[in-house]
């Protein structure tokens, strides 16, 4: 498999785990809200439209949340990250993580997030991260929260932060930020997490 092969069966991936988290997040985003509220996500990622590449590319959008409400459409820009573990040989970490730095000296997640919120330009307004089951492809667990709350806890905070590397055998390597769930709770407003071992297996 060439890598432009593997790219594109990654994303394949993706795209599936996202449908099967959809159902979970609206729901619990409708109980949440509990005023009759309506939310639908939609792929920007992997769509061939030119506004689909820019908003994907240059500003880190993957999906769009539908938020309806009084008959009303209100559209945020969310940007994912699926992440499969080996379960139970591999942790369910729980957290959001972002590229810091690229060995490569190209710009990250992270710089370009800063850039466009300092900017007041286009950015995913909400962060997604899900956690899959590599071996059963079961949601183990995910989480979304405001970009902006995420970032701002990275430079401010000290706490439920972790600076790792990727390992030696991954293309582009590249130093990230792991965000502990529990540990970022109380700086943002509004944080939600599901998981698994609380929830019981939907699919």
């Amino acid at each position: 498999m060439d890598k432009q092969e593997a790219v594109m069966t990654a994303l394949r991936k993706s795209m599936d785990a996202v449908k099967k988290v959809e159902p979970i997040l609206c729901n619990m985003l409708e109980e949440a809200m509990d005023d009759g509220s309506k939310f639908k996500l939609y792929a920007v990622e992997g769509d061939d439209n030119e506004i689909c590449k820019k908003l994907d590319l240059t500003c880190g959008i993957d999906y769009m949340l539908e938020w309806i409400r009084d008959g009303k459409s209100t559209m945020y820009g969310v940007g994912c990250r699926v992440q499969w573990v080996d379960l139970p040989k591999e942790k369910l970490w729980n957290t959001f993580t972002i590229r810091i730095h690229r060995d490569s000296g190209a710009e990250t997640e992270f710089e370009k997030r800063v850039r466009a919120i300092n900017s007041k330009a286009i950015y995913p307004t909400l962060t997604l991260h899900i956690y899959m089951n590599k071996n059963t492809g079961n949601v183990e667990s995910f989480a979304i929260a405001k970009t902006e709350e995420i970032t701002k806890y990275i430079l401010t905070q000290t706490q439920g932060i972790e600076h790792k590397h990727t390992g030696s055998n991954q293309i582009g390597q590249a130093s990230f930020i792991a965000v502990d769930w529990k540990l970022f709770e109380p700086y943002a407003k509004r944080l939600y997490v599901y998981e698994r071992s609380s929830y019981g297996n939907l699919f």
